[in-house]
């Protein structure tokens, strides 16, 4: 069995497909907290573990060119802040002239703090303000990633083009150490949990271990001792992800474990599996290859910019047209369902409007998640 698949495309985008439905069902479906979709905001780990393999395989790629900064901008950067754009426009020029009165007060609460979120620096905004927007629907609370992400193609270029390889191992060793300690002394210092949860500083590890996986990678005839021990990794993280949930009785992303040691398990697990699917014939590369997943990695970016501000916006009126059912699980499901095909169809178009702009794709939907 060949270490690496000959088709990484599939395999990757599966996985990113994956952590989008994660997302979804952890923000559009809360009618199955109750059977355990309440751990699904994990997607966000995993999306992090792919993100920085993903930058930092294509900045090892282009690394010998001289163009290699100005050509990973323009193929990789602007079609995410083309993206970016659109969603805040729509957010703030669009939005006004169509909500519904309830939502001027929060609206107004995004808006005297836009230039946060048009710079892509929502999160530190709320770092600094040590807690999220104080807002009745926080339609725009899920963009501190959308702002990690922008951050990271702007300056992680700097690094892996201009250090030389044998220091990128260390560089990320050191900014996994420091992600750990830095939000341990967020929770010693009993900052709200939104810091440890989106400040830059503190979600690192799952971005340094995604590039790690790069590293490695690119030296796949000399390390394929890593990959043997992936299986075992993998298993020793659920069981430690699971020791976190029995010892907290919760799947909280709020809760004290998860900020302190969960995150840290989370990034462990996640890039073990991504080293299972880059090996063909594991449990995890079939997986990845399942059509519903390669669509939802397609459009991974423009379906999680909408999907909670769509969701939001439309629950309330599709629980209305639902009434007729008797049971409101099957309401809450006929809505949740209702909703998500309208994320979907908007996310559809929505990337066709950036490709169309640029004409490249976004992140999302090149060689790599």
């Amino acid at each position: 069995m060949r270490p690496f698949s000959s088709d990484s495309h599939s395999p990757l985008l599966g996985l990113k497909g994956f952590a989008i439905l994660l997302v979804l069902l952890y923000h559009c479906v809360p009618s199955l907290y109750k059977i355990g979709t309440g751990i699904c905001w994990i997607g966000v780990d995993l999306l992090l573990v792919l993100l920085g393999y993903h930058i930092t395989s294509v900045l090892l790629t282009l690394k010998s060119r001289p163009e290699a900064l100005s050509h990973f901008f323009l193929r990789h950067t602007v079609p995410l802040l083309v993206l970016y754009g659109i969603g805040m426009a729509i957010f703030f020029l669009v939005l006004p002239f169509c909500m519904p009165l309830d939502w001027i007060r929060d609206y107004l609460a995004y808006y005297d703090h836009q230039i946060w979120y048009w710079l892509g620096i929502s999160n530190w905004l709320v770092t600094f303000q040590h807690h999220w927007p104080v807002v009745v629907k926080p339609i725009l609370d899920h963009t501190w990633l959308f702002s990690l992400e922008i951050q990271l193609y702007l300056l992680w270029p700097f690094a892996v083009l201009f250090l030389p390889r044998r220091f990128l191992f260390p560089v990320c060793v050191f900014l996994i150490l420091f992600s750990f300690v830095s939000r341990n002394l967020f929770e010693n210092r009993g900052l709200n949990y939104a810091v440890s949860y989106v400040c830059t500083l503190g979600r690192l590890d799952g971005v340094c271990l995604g590039a790690l996986v790069a590293l490695i990678a690119k030296e796949e005839q000399k390390n394929t001792k890593w990959f043997q021990y992936a299986p075992w990794t993998f298993y020793i993280a659920v069981v430690l992800l699971l020791g976190l949930i029995v010892g907290s009785r919760s799947l909280s992303l709020k809760h004290p474990y998860f900020i302190r040691y969960g995150y840290t398990v989370l990034a462990i697990l996640f890039t073990a599996l991504l080293l299972l699917s880059l090996k063909e014939g594991t449990w995890a590369h079939k997986l990845t290859k399942n059509r519903a997943f390669l669509f939802l990695g397609n459009y991974g970016e423009s379906i999680y910019l909408v999907h909670w501000f769509l969701y939001i916006l439309l629950t309330d009126f599709f629980s209305l047209k639902f009434g007729f059912f008797s049971s409101p699980l099957l309401q809450s499901l006929a809505n949740s369902m209702a909703c998500l095909l309208c994320i979907l169809a908007v996310a559809f178009v929505l990337e066709k409007l950036t490709r169309t702009l640029v004409g490249k794709p976004t992140p999302a939907a090149t060689s790599l998640p």
